[in-house]
């Protein structure tokens, strides 16, 4: 993930840097969902660091001045932490 990340801030094309800015959170998502049921938590980790840096890249860039969606995708994220939650007791 970090070669995509570096790529991505290399681009010499505006498409170049567009496909990896959104391949970059797309695979850390698969990290992240990857890594649950094998309990790899390095994998997690970092999958969840360059997810973050995905979205922050994602709304520099792609969507300035919409701010409502990483909001909304926060919001969601705890409302599954806490249905996990609930759900294993």
């Amino acid at each position: 993930m970090t070669s995509l990340w570096l790529l991505g801030l290399n681009a010499n094309t505006r498409v170049e840097e567009r496909t990896l800015e959104w391949l970059l959170p797309a695979v850390a998502c698969v990290f992240v969902f990857g890594s649950i049921p094998r309990q790899m938590k390095n994998f997690f980790a970092s999958g969840l660091l360059f997810l973050a840096i995905g979205i922050y890249r994602l709304q520099q860039d792609v969507f300035p001045n919409h701010g409502g969606w990483p909001v909304f995708l926060l919001a969601t994220g705890l409302a599954l932490m806490v249905a996990a939650a609930t759900t294993l007791r």
